[in-house]
């Protein structure tokens, strides 16, 4: 009786069809994204760690939003298409607004982003361990971000997880 008191909770983590493996969990599904700036525009990444270099992430989704007080606010959302599938290499990224034709938005157009507000970014994705369609973990790569403004008045993107001295030039508080 103790022992399958002891593996239920692992039971139930467990799928029939191989979606939560205990690979995924030992691995873990919370990735670090990553943010750039392409031309004056953040670009979303996925982590650069040996696991998305071996099998790059199937995008399934992205969504920005902006972090409030209370729940965050999705401002653009994206849902890529699963046949064939999307997938995104490390040293690649997707700009806020552009998904170059890889699956359908779904709050409209991007709205313009505004300097001195804390953004985030979650793309929703599945990495393959090997040669079996079952053989797969969810993976969901997080980020945040935000703008300021250049002495011509251009953005300039800062990535806070990868440089929290970029919320002082943005003139936000961060400590998320």
């Amino acid at each position: 009786m103790l022992l399958v008191m002891l593996l239920l909770p692992l039971a139930a983590c467990v799928s029939v069809r191989g979606a939560w493996s205990l690979h995924a969990i030992h691995k873990g599904i919370h990735q670090s994204g990553r943010v750039q700036q392409v031309g004056e525009l953040p670009c979303f990444a996925v982590a650069d760690s040996d696991e998305a270099m071996r099998a790059p992430p199937e995008l399934r989704s992205l969504d920005v939003f902006e972090i409030v007080d209370g729940p965050d606010k999705s401002i653009w959302e994206w849902s890529f298409s699963r046949n064939p599938p999307v997938s995104l290499a490390p040293d690649d990224c997707i700009a806020y607004g552009s998904n170059n034709g890889r699956g359908e938005e779904r709050l409209g157009s991007a709205p313009l982003l505004r300097p001195g507000v804390t953004y985030g970014f979650r793309f929703n994705s599945i990495i393959r361990f090997g040669n079996d369609e079952n053989d797969y973990g969810n993976r969901e790569y997080f980020g945040e971000f935000c703008l300021s403004l250049d002495s011509v008045g251009k953005f300039q993107v800062h990535d806070l997880r990868r440089d929290k001295s970029g919320a002082e030039m943005c003139g936000i508080e961060y400590g998320r």
